[in-house]
């Protein structure tokens, strides 16, 4: 009787786990869809292949600084690498997605930056 009262809580409690965290998802994505196409109305003159891009939450090469925020949202560290390049790193949160490395250290999504314009990225 007590095993079937555990099994009952677990599966309560991974049904709150997973509605908790699908919530925060959705939320993540109208945030970021809100933000690309705000940014979108505020640019008439925008290439209907990089709206196209940018709300599929894809990179390309040309984006300005402008439309990888508006995209990909602000990065959580910026680091200088020389003067004319730099490296923006992400979170793991929507629309990134971090892999694991050996021993569960997370690979952060990245994009490096020469002159201004994304160069490589790593989603």
């Amino acid at each position: 009787m007590i095993r079937h009262q555990y099994l009952g809580l677990t599966a309560i409690g991974l049904a709150l786990l997973v509605s908790a965290c699908s919530g925060g998802l959705q939320a993540d994505k109208r945030n970021a869809t809100s933000r690309i196409e705000t940014y979108i109305a505020s640019q008439p003159a925008i290439d209907p292949d990089a709206a196209s891009e940018m709300r599929a939450y894809r990179l390309r090469n040309g984006m300005t600084e402008a439309e990888l925020r508006a995209t990909w949202g602000a990065p959580e560290d910026v680091f200088k690498v020389s003067d004319d390049s730099a490296e923006w790193r992400f979170t793991c949160a929507f629309p990134h997605l971090c892999r694991s490395r050996p021993g569960g250290r997370a690979i952060k999504p990245n994009a490096f930056f020469i002159d201004g314009k994304p160069d490589r990225w790593n989603p």
